[in-house]
């Protein structure tokens, strides 16, 4: 069997947060073994993050509140290939979300991000696959410094990481299944 891969897509343009972030959930799962890829959506063509989609079995996104990055170049080329038939092969996959920034706009961020991601039938990791935090945005100190200082988030963070890592576990042994065969099951 391959590799399983993992793809950590970061939806900022400059946030130093969101870089730690993807770091922090990097390093949990390549200890684990796991296959990790990176798209940074600022920098990638959609044909990259087309490609990208199509060989993970997981996908974390990890995004400030209001993130348009996610919205301008990872939807739009994801729900071409939804509308084009994909719907099933995205459904064969797990999801995480953290979404993190100032407190009025972190979790309408993340619950558009995980009604998508629910939409296309992909597998939410569990209580555990979206995360919305408030990170010390009204202290003096850098964006590093601030999420460095906060080993609570950091903890989330790689527990959003190991929700993904289990999920995608139990689907590629056949112990999980996507949302609408489980409706089918029951």
């Amino acid at each position: 069997m391959e590799r399983t891969r993992v793809l950590l897509i970061n939806g900022s343009q400059q946030d130093e947060r969101t870089g730690r972030m993807i770091a922090l959930a990097q390093e949990l799962l390549e200890a684990d073994g796991l296959e990790i890829d990176i798209l940074d959506p600022a920098v990638h063509r959609s044909a990259d993050v087309v490609e990208k989609w199509l060989f993970a079995h997981a996908v974390m996104i990890i995004a400030p509140a209001g993130a348009s990055v996610v919205a301008l170049h990872v939807k739009p080329p994801i729900d071409r290939l939804t509308a084009a038939g994909y719907t099933a092969h995205f459904a064969e996959r797990a999801y995480g979300v953290v979404v993190h920034g100032k407190d009025g706009a972190i979790d309408g961020t993340r619950h558009l991000l995980t009604l998508w991601l629910d939409g296309m039938g992909m597998v939410d990791s569990d209580s555990f696959a979206a995360l919305d935090r408030h990170l010390g945005y009204h202290e003096a100190d850098t964006c590093e410094q601030a999420f460095d200082g906060e080993a609570d988030c950091q903890e989330e963070v790689r527990n959003v990481a190991r929700a993904v890592r289990n999920a995608v576990t139990e689907l590629r042994a056949g112990r999980l299944s996507p949302p609408e065969r489980r409706a089918r099951a029951a």
